[in-house]
């Protein structure tokens, strides 16, 4: 049986070199999703890698923080991982 991915990607800016804070990953066929993931990378290790937040973006996204407790987890970097350890889990969900 063959099934498709749907790849999801949320930076915070509209330009390349932004830094990626969210990923999403839904494998599905034309009856069923059989798996999803929701991943939010480590901006640190992003930033050191010279990897950038645009303002506007971050001036957009702040107000959604007040809102959703997810959002502020993600704003001030809780559960945030490793793109390594991101793909490794993709890899063996696969």
């Amino acid at each position: 049986m063959s099934y498709k991915i749907t790849l999801d990607i949320e930076t915070y800016g509209t330009n390349p070199g932004c830094i990626v804070r969210e990923v999403g990953i839904v494998m599905f066929n034309d009856k069923e999703i059989f798996n999803s993931h929701q991943f939010f990378l480590n901006t640190s290790d992003q930033a050191e890698l010279g990897l950038t937040i645009d303002v506007k973006t971050l001036d957009w996204f702040l107000p959604m923080a007040l809102i959703s407790y997810q959002t502020r987890q993600i704003v001030l970097g809780y559960n945030q991982l490793t793109l390594i350890a991101i793909l490794v889990t993709l890899i063996q969900s696969l």
